[in-house]
């Protein structure tokens, strides 16, 4: 098993708003109880990261007005470089960036890379169009709960290849994707979602849009954002840059230690 981890999305829930220091120990921290919790050694774990300069280009090549919640974090930049140098340092784990690709992208790049099963670490709902193939889940840290393809189903009432029309309709706060239809109930949204074929083209919709006074070139906007690169994308080989911090047998045996030692307390698993 390995685990793929979305290194900002980890980074906004573990930052602490009073210190830098804090925020990159938390985060430290953080990635030792996943590891843990996912009985994974470092080795097996994957760590994606993403600069700024990501959403800049973002926003210059696909929607001049797309503002993300990223930017106004100043310290981000800082913060995840001298991250990035600790874990370097440290037993094993995988660190992968490629300039202008976002951390979504980067994962759906590997997620076909390996057949053995992969855990995803974020709460980007983006990341849960991956879905579709079965060695997938996606552990959402703050529900403290894993979604397979059956969960989506369950818990949304469409399929995973739904997922990307649902947020492209009615959009997401959290990603700075602006709805394009409004006033509709739970119930709506998942009958509005279901009647739409991705198997078919979309240029049907647009005279039902212009009914509803919706925004159709929107819609196709938002599709673009939100869709993720396909897997084994030749378009990130070349700007891959992959760091496998050096392997050391002596941390892998304290970290089994430790695990050995808290297994038992009560919330740590």
């Amino acid at each position: 098993m390995k685990i793929f981890i979305d290194t900002y999305n980890v980074y906004k829930a573990t930052k602490d708003k009073t210190s830098s220091k804090k925020t990159i120990t938390n985060f430290i921290n953080y990635i030792t109880f996943l590891i843990i919790k996912f009985r994974v050694s470092p080795y097996n774990t994957y760590l994606f990261f993403e600069t700024f300069d990501t959403i800049l280009y973002k926003t210059m090549k696909i929607d001049n007005n797309y503002k993300h919640k990223r930017i106004g974090y100043s310290n981000y930049n800082k913060d995840i470089e001298i991250i990035y140098m600790i874990l370097k340092n440290k037993e094993g784990y995988n660190l992968i960036n490629a300039p202008m690709f976002e951390s979504d992208d980067l994962i759906s790049y590997y997620s076909l890379k390996y057949t053995t099963p992969i855990t995803i670490i974020s709460t980007d709902k983006d990341l849960l169009q991956l879905l579709n193939y079965s060695h997938i889940s996606v552990y959402n840290f703050t529900l403290n709960k894993t979604y397979t393809a059956r969960e989506i189903i369950m818990e949304f009432g469409f399929s995973v290849d739904k997922i990307i029309i649902y947020k492209a309709l009615f959009g997401d706060k959290s990603d700075g994707i602006k709805p394009v239809l409004k006033g509709y109930s739970d119930l709506d949204k998942i009958r509005i979602v279901n009647k739409i074929d991705r198997s078919k083209s979309y240029s049907n919709l647009e005279i039902e849009f212009k009914s509803k006074k919706a925004d159709y070139n929107r819609f196709l906007l938002n599709l673009k954002l939100i869709a993720l690169i396909p897997p084994l994308s030749s378009k990130i080989e070349p700007h891959l840059k992959i760091n496998v911090s050096k392997f050391n047998k002596q941390a892998l045996f304290n970290l089994e230690s430790y695990y050995i030692a808290s297994k038992n307390k009560k919330g740590l698993l």
